[in-house]
């Protein structure tokens, strides 16, 4: 099954020295390499067991946090801001300081949600958010209590105002 990686390495340097040794396994590739101004993400496409074995023979000293997600098409147009969609009647913003958090609460209810805004925090300091919507709330509640579990800041609203909508370029 193809998977989607997503690791966190300490540094540019050791994301770096990761993507040189990629190519010694087969089925895995570079997706996309984002330095967060200290650690560095690696999001890598592959087969799930190549890209684990991969990942275990990272320096332990260099791993910080690793997610492995069922690879969709629809993440990727998320991240790269392919996908905004309009502001329903139930809203729910994420937000966590690592972008395989938010993607992995999200993976297995993306068919049942609007995604309106993804923004990519490229500061270790800073969080990244997703912030999601849907007319229906019980699938924003089920990805508010996987984010719970998670550590993955999570807070649930409905009835977007007029003033929120045109945040987000909405004339209602």
């Amino acid at each position: 099954m193809k998977t989607l990686a997503f690791i966190q390495v300490a540094s540019l340097g050791a994301a770096l020295e990761a993507v040189n040794v990629l190519g010694n396994y087969k089925d895995c590739e570079l997706v996309e390499l984002m330095p967060m101004g200290g650690p560095a993400v690696l999001m890598l496409a592959g087969d799930y067991t190549n890209l684990n074995i991969f990942r275990r023979n990272l320096r332990t000293a260099d791993l910080q946090k690793s997610t492995f997600i069922k690879y969709q098409d629809l993440v990727l147009d998320i991240i790269y801001h392919k996908v905004n969609k309009s502001l329903e009647k139930n809203v729910l913003v994420l937000e966590s300081n690592f972008i395989g958090d938010l993607m992995a609460v999200v993976e297995t209810k993306l068919d049942e949600i609007s995604v309106v805004d993804f923004t990519l925090n490229r500061h270790h300091l800073s969080q990244s958010s997703l912030l999601l919507s849907s007319s229906d709330p019980e699938p924003l509640n089920e990805i508010a209590e996987k984010a719970h579990a998670k550590k993955v800041r999570a807070t649930i609203f409905d009835n977007p105002s007029s003033v929120l909508r045109n945040l987000f370029g909405e004339k209602k």
